[in-house]
């Protein structure tokens, strides 16, 4: 069984936390641990991107989170001689992207390079 974990973007900065309490819509705070906290302030809920770890774990041992940007490299022969061409992806939940990464952390042949949040000049590739 995979261990659940959650991290959020909150307006300029990644929060990790083990435990999610919840959202209260009606106070505009974010919980963890089943206490309620403020990140840095009251924010909107609309301003926290809530994040899930996928359980994978990279070729350098870093965990794979929802969002990150992931990067592998293949190896083709072409005219007998061996190339490598690099892809990368932004991880989301859908089965695809999810199945593509998990082949590929099980190969020790994914690499993550960054998050949307932030490291946002990464897309401009994708």
């Amino acid at each position: 069984m995979r261990e659940i974990k959650f991290r959020a973007w909150v307006i300029d900065r990644m929060v990790y936390f083990p435990k999610l309490g919840g959202i209260d819509d009606e106070y505009e705070t974010l919980y963890w641990n089943s206490e309620p906290n403020t990140v840095g302030g009251y924010h909107r809920p609309e301003d926290i991107k809530l994040m899930q770890y996928t359980g994978l774990k990279e070729k350098n041992g870093k965990e794979i989170w929802e969002e990150d940007i992931i990067k592998w490299s293949v190896s083709i022969v072409v005219k007998g001689k061996q190339e490598y061409t690099y892809n990368m992806m932004v991880l989301e939940w859908d089965y695809h992207r999810l199945m593509v990464c998990r082949n590929l952390a099980e190969m020790g042949n994914v690499e993550v390079i960054g998050n949307r949040y932030e490291n946002p000049e990464l897309l401009e590739g994708l």
